[in-house]
């Protein structure tokens, strides 16, 4: 949809719709703008907690790393020591009293080593076809697969350090690494350094303030150390890879918030963690807080803006269905006190009030002019009636009519007798409107005289339903539109005229059509006919006057239609409603 589709389809909303509108569509971004801010914040504070946690976490694992760099030293200074490295010598090649003596001298030295840390349970030194010898702060002694197993993964190393996770049935982390003969560098394997380290000693080691009660130390495959049972393994592992710097979880429908690092050492991962709804609830209680106010805040507005809308547009609305009644033609509809109330308003009630005085003015104009316009018309019809010549005397008619029938003239008193009916009848007879009936009498008096003049060479047939013979038509209608039939057709063609007369039913009116075979007219002429700028022969009452009395009385709906060809002739149709003769009821 386009943005001038959607702009056209706007323009064409009500005005109560598009103050809405532009209201919902004004909170609304209000609200994405104030949630975008909230996130914004939440993120913020994220970072800021995070760095809390890192700062806790960094602090708790470099005072555990720079312990366990300290052992690795001392490790290491402990397999190179020329001492340890002559016992082991001793061990491995003498089973005698000398030998003897070398394995409590080396017991001596491990259990120095031992407890000069409290987090070290034990210390194991692997010899000869994988025996041992061990000093412990417990019971806990290596099984032989167990010790084949590190002496193997050692012997691989070369040297280096092995860092094992907890065993079956124990607890501790194991720095194993191999010994070997550093005299003349021959790296002649000795044996095999173990020691078992207690992580919860580890960590409890430190300075507490450094540490968090939410701590874990996790490896890539198991838990080393849990504070507590919050989370397990499976909760954790998944974001051990992740480059992320935290997370925030959902565990066990908790949210958890998580800060990891990765020990320098080995694959060990130090994770801390807190419980995000606890931290974040009066950051979350404050956001809910605002939605409300929000929500309340937008029915609130909803309401006043309906009400200051409503008042806008009420009377608007008033005021555009008063304009539809006086469109319908009802100019009576100023309320009383109306102009006095209105006087003092807003710009609408002045709108309003301009509306009525002119409503006020229109009224006056049409009382002054309804009488003069009505008098006008009636004038109007008698003027266009006035055209034919009154100076026909009836008493000289009746005399012919008596002089004809003495000297036994027959059509002579018959065409006298027509004419002097067609006289009174359209000159004596005031009334404008007549029935078909009254009408066809007159054409009837009119075609008599005709005849006599043109004898057979005018045939003329009337086919006229009885049922509209007492509808209503302006007096002298058809006689005209006869004369001019003849006027145009037989006196300009040498034939037979043949003039038929006949009507046509429909729903709400009826038409009269006069169809002659004379010489037609062209397109042109009819229009010069049907302005009046060709002067009619005969009675003088031309094809425009005809049609613009029926104009008059019934609208432009009806009137005269013409329908001609040239050189075969003319069908004038006369298009009249139905229309009721008050005093007698019939159509």
């Amino acid at each position: 949809m386009t943005w001038k589709v959607l702009k056209h389809q706007f323009s064409n909303l009500k005005l109560k719709t598009k103050f809405l509108t532009l209201f919902v569509v004004s909170f609304t971004l209000l609200f994405i703008f104030s949630i975008f801010l909230f996130n914004n914040s939440l993120n913020n504070y994220n970072k800021n907690l995070y760095g809390v946690l890192k700062t806790t976490l960094d602090l708790s694992t470099n005072n555990i790393e720079e312990n366990i760099e300290e052992l690795v030293a001392s490790s290491y200074d402990f397999i190179t020591d020329s001492d340890i490295q002559s016992y082991l010598k001793t061990i491995n090649e003498d089973t005698s009293y000398d030998g003897y003596s070398a394995s409590i001298k080396l017991l001596d030295e491990l259990s120095v080593m031992l407890f000069d840390t409290d987090w070290v349970m034990s210390i194991h030194m692997v010899y000869n076809n994988l025996e041992q010898l061990y000093m412990a702060k417990d019971t806990f002694k290596f099984h032989q697969p167990t010790i084949q197993l590190i002496s193997k993964k050692c012997e691989e190393l070369e040297g280096k350090i092995l860092w094992m996770d907890p065993i079956i049935h124990d607890s501790s982390i194991i720095l194993a690494r191999q010994i070997r003969d550093i005299d003349n560098l021959s790296l002649h394997p000795l044996g095999t350094l173990m020691i078992r380290i207690d992580p919860e000693q580890l960590i409890q080691s430190m300075d507490n303030e450094n540490i968090n009660n939410h701590f874990m130390m996790m490896s890539d495959k198991k838990i080393i150390y849990n504070h507590n049972d919050e989370l397990s393994y499976k909760d954790i592992s998944r974001d051990m890879y992740d480059d992320s710097n935290y997370h925030i979880k959902k565990i066990n429908n908790q949210k958890y918030f998580l800060a990891l690092k990765q020990s320098k050492f080995s694959n060990w991962y130090f994770v801390n963690y807190m419980l995000y709804d606890e931290v974040v609830k009066d950051i979350i209680l404050s956001k809910n807080i605002m939605f409300l106010l929000y929500i309340l805040l937008i029915i609130i507005m909803l309401m006043l803006i309906r009400w200051i809308v409503l008042g806008m547009i009420k009377p608007i609305e008033s005021l555009t269905k008063k304009m539809f009644i006086v469109e319908q033609g009802n100019f009576h509809i100023v309320p009383p006190d109306a102009l006095n109330r209105l006087k003092s308003g807003d710009e609408i009630a002045h709108l309003e009030y301009d509306f009525y005085i002119m409503i006020d003015k229109i009224n006056d104009l049409i009382n002054e002019n309804y009488k003069k316009q009505l008098d006008v018309k009636r004038f109007q019809f008698k003027a266009l009636q006035a055209q034919i010549n009154p100076h026909f005397l009836y008493n000289t008619l009746d005399s012919l009519f008596c002089l004809a029938k003495i000297n036994q003239q027959d059509t002579i008193a018959t065409m006298i007798k027509s004419l002097s009916n067609l006289l009174r009848k359209s000159i004596s007879d005031t009334s404008t409107i007549v029935s078909i009936e009254e009408e066809l009498t007159l054409l009837h008096d009119y075609i008599n005289i005709q005849k006599f003049r043109y004898e057979e060479r005018l045939r003329v047939d009337i086919d006229v339903h009885a049922s509209i013979k007492q509808s209503k038509i302006p007096k002298l209608t058809l006689q005209p539109i006869i004369e001019n039939a003849i006027n145009y057709g037989l006196e300009r063609k040498p034939i037979v005229c043949q003039i038929e007369l006949y009507s046509e039913l429909n729903k709400d009116s009826f038409n009269i059509y006069v169809k002659d075979n004379g010489c037609g007219m062209s397109e042109e002429f009819m229009e010069q006919l049907s302005k009046g700028t060709i002067k009619p022969k005969g009675s003088g009452i031309g094809i425009k006057n005809i049609n613009a009395r029926i104009h008059n009385l019934y609208g432009t709906n009806y009137g005269l239609f013409f329908k001609s060809v040239l050189n075969e002739g003319t069908t004038v149709k006369i298009k009249l409603p139905y229309t009721f003769d008050t005093e007698s009821g019939v159509v």
